[in-house]
């Protein structure tokens, strides 16, 4: 549109000068009279997509999102009747959403100056806007680097409580059998036992070993399971002898928990049968443990396409979510029906996931309050 010579100052009039164009900031002077652009620099054209031809002379509006444009008139109108206006006013750079050619909304910072000179009638502003995209990017990435930062402290801090209470869980384990085996090993030494009590007490000694042997080769594992030269030696084998294998050691476990053992079919997968069988034990010492007395376990396999899925399935008291994801951390356990820790290594289902993965598959967890879990993974039938 045409405008009038009194409309279009010279930056030298306003006291801006050269620096008005050279602003790495967009500079836009607008008249308040008018409500008008007067100027426009270099910078406010790469901003904003107009040329300086295209925005002289255009409603400053046009820079407005539409939601904003009443106060926006509201304000031109305060500003030239009175000289002042919340945003003249602001002691600092004013975030708000402004728009630039074709209607594409973008934030920007506003620091809005008045210019009065007598010179020229009128009132004035000067606009410094500067784009807000990069500093929302930049403030979006620290948070993000901080909130990471937090959970890593967080993780940090959590393994050094883990690993303290596995220090002192193995020194209690440890403290018990062996205060065993030492108090019977003296008995047997002093000859004060009866011959007839001496194979029981022996076998007691066994018993007691071995439960040091347990948690000596759950530790061990978990050391295995760490080095990067960890693997499984996968062959064809029956999915039914490894569910045989794993049945006939649920018969030892403690609890008189029924096991019902459900497979569908006869696949061969292709797995490492003592890894295998070592996750299944885990899991089936696992039911046993964390479930009330006489509570059934199903053991079941069933093909799944071309893979067979294996789970354990217990009706115990389920697993809470906060600590779904914690009971697969080393060192990490479980609470019973009464919310108290359970005693063992808490390296089960840590060496478990270890294993599992080494074939190519994850260890999953289903779980409903009161009504038990559901641990499983799937394997790849033999070709």
């Amino acid at each position: 549109p045409s405008v009038g010579e009194a409309f279009v100052p010279r930056p030298e009039d306003l006291g801006i000068g050269l620096l008005f164009w050279h602003m790495r900031d967009a500079a836009v002077v607008g008249e308040a009279g008018s409500g008008r652009i007067a100027l426009w620099n270099p910078a406010a054209e790469e901003l904003f997509g107009y040329p300086a031809a295209e925005a002289v002379g255009q409603p400053l509006e046009m820079l407005v999102p539409e939601v904003l444009r009443d106060r926006h008139r509201d304000g031109i109108a305060r500003f030239a009747a009175t000289g002042r206006g919340p945003l003249v006013e602001a002691d600092h750079p004013v975030e708000v959403p402004a728009l630039r050619k074709g209607g594409e909304e973008i934030a920007v910072e506003l620091v809005l100056t008045p210019i009065v000179q007598d010179r020229v009638p009128g009132r004035f502003v000067l606009a410094l806007i500067r784009d807000a995209t990069e500093r929302r990017r930049l403030e979006r990435e620290r948070t993000a680097v901080l909130a990471a930062a937090q959970e890593h402290a967080a993780r940090l801090e959590d393994l050094a409580r883990l690993k303290t209470d596995f220090s002192a869980m193995v020194a209690h384990e440890l403290a018990t059998p062996v205060a065993a085996i030492r108090a019977l090993a003296r008995l047997l030494a002093d000859g004060l036992v009866p011959l007839a009590e001496q194979a029981r007490l022996l076998g007691v000694v066994a018993a007691e070993a071995d439960l040091v042997a347990g948690l000596v080769a759950d530790v061990r594992e978990a050391a295995t399971v760490e080095r990067t030269d960890f693997d499984v030696r996968p062959r064809p084998i029956p999915v039914a002898a490894l569910v045989a294998d794993a049945a006939a050691f649920a018969e030892s476990l403690p609890g008189d928990h029924p096991l019902a053992v459900e497979v569908e079919g006869a696949a061969v997968v292709q797995a490492d049968p003592e890894r295998i069988a070592q996750v299944l034990r885990n899991l089936l010492g696992n039911a046993a443990k964390y479930t009330p007395p006489g509570t059934p376990v199903v053991l079941r396999a069933a093909c799944v396409g071309d893979r067979v899925r294996i789970e354990v399935a217990d009706r115990g008291p389920g697993i809470r979510s906060e600590e779904r994801d914690r009971i697969f951390e080393k060192f990490g356990r479980g609470r019973d029906t009464e919310g108290n820790t359970v005693q063992g290594s808490g390296l089960g289902l840590y060496i478990s996931r270890r294993l599992i993965r080494a074939h190519g598959t994850e260890l999953d967890l289903t779980s409903t309050p009161g009504e038990g879990c559901v641990f499983g993974f799937s394997l790849a039938t033999a070709s």
